[in-house]
Formats: C-alpha cells, structure tokens, sequence
C-alpha cells in the first residue's frame, strides 16, 4: 500500500515515467517468480504469496529511492509530523474514495454469501457459482483497470493546467479522457454480458430465493430467469 502510495506522489511530482517503472518492475518481479515459487520450488499457493509480496516490495523500495530526487519538494523527517490542517484536506479528498472502496467490498461479501448459500440449494451446489462469479470479476477488473490507467494518468496533467488558468486546454484534455472512459464502460457492458454466459446458474432454477433478491441479480447480472423448480 505504501508503494502505491508513493507512485502517486511521483506522478504528481512530475515524474510518471519513473512511477511506471517502479509500477511495471514490482509486477513483472511477480510474473517472473510465480512458476518459480509454485512449480520449480513447490511451494503452491505460499508460493504465489511470496511472489506477490516480493514484487510489491521491489515496487516500494524503487519508490523510497525517488523519494532522494525529487524535483519539486524535499523530505525532511519534520515532514512527517501530522499537521491537522494538512490531514483535515486529506480526509475531505480521500473521504469519497474510502466510502466508494468499503462499499465494494461490502458488495463482494454479500454476493459471495448468496452465492454460496442459494448456490448450494442448487445443482451445481456452492463452489460453481463463486467460481464463475470470479471469473466474471477477472474480467470486470481489467475492463476497470484500463478506466483506471486512464484516470490516474490524466490527473496530473489536468492538475497542472488547472494550476496554470488553461481551462480551454483543460476542457479538451477532458473530452479526450472522457471518450476511451465511454469506451471502457462499453467493453465492461459486453464482458458482462458475455459473462453470462459462464453464469449456468442464470439458466438454472434455484429454489427457496425471494423475489426480490432474484430481482437485485436480473439487475446486476442480467440473468435471464430466476425461478424456483416445478414440484415434482
């Protein structure tokens, strides 16, 4: 967390190729020692464990060294005392993100305790539905990370030309961040429409689920039918 922390300061500080490489590093460090760790070494899912960990730790370490460079601030240890009125500008920009990030993972417990617990009333019992629920997530996640490589690019640049009274220039940066945004939620609508596909419980009657939870999923997820199975 702290070095992805520390890859925002960079961007900020005018420097994202550096917060690329520092970003691209940690994840090809990780590419790199998964088959490593999980196969040659046989450490299975620890293994992907430490590959993830050593990764995101090579991404900090690349990140504290910047930190010796920077172009338009120095780091002194004064700079790491709290100051309220500096946590209170803090707390009012970072306020929206923290709620919008609780309440996706209020949101995944949830559907992963539905699925687990009407996914065993049906056929294909508990494990298939979060399976495939995860895999519809996989793609979701990389149709989000494209929306969020755009973003997070933009903003310094928007940043500056708002410091510097270019609004027309920052209207047209705008228009161009906002039509690959149109885009990338186009492609989150196919993926998801393509994802229920793999969702076989859509198709599948599921007893004992109320109407309106079979409503919430037709509205999340598209399914087609939620009925309950004819008495036999």
């Amino acid at each position: 967390m702290i070095g992805y922390t520390l890859n925002s300061v960079i961007r900020a500080d005018g420097a994202p190729a550096f917060a690329m490489i520092a970003t691209v590093a940690g994840a090809v460090t990780n590419i790199i020692l998964d088959p490593i760790f999980i196969f040659v070494l046989d450490w299975g899912i620890s293994g992907a464990a430490w590959a993830t960990i050593t990764g995101q730790i090579l991404t900090l370490v690349i990140s504290i060294v910047y930190l010796t460079r920077t172009k338009t601030f120095k780091l002194h240890l004064a700079s790491l005392k709290p100051q309220k009125e500096v946590l209170s500008s803090i707390a009012k920009l970072g306020i929206s993100t923290l709620i919008t990030q609780l309440s996706i993972v209020i949101i995944s417990m949830v559907c992963n305790k539905m699925l687990a617990i009407y996914g065993a009333d049906s056929v294909y019992g508990a494990n298939d539905p979060l399976a495939i629920i995860g895999i519809c997530m996989k793609v979701f996640t990389i149709v989000l990370s494209i929306a969020m490589g755009i973003i997070i690019g933009a903003q310094p640049i928007l940043g500056y030309n708002v410091g510097a009274g270019l609004n027309d220039r920052v209207r047209e940066l705008s228009v161009n961040v906002s039509l690959p945004q149109l885009s990338s939620v186009s492609s989150l609508r196919l993926s998801l429409k393509s994802g229920q596909k793999l969702l076989l419980i859509s198709s599948a009657p599921i007893p004992r689920i109320p109407s309106s939870i079979c409503n919430s999923l037709h509205s999340l997820f598209g399914f087609s039918s939620c009925s309950s199975p004819s008495p036999v």
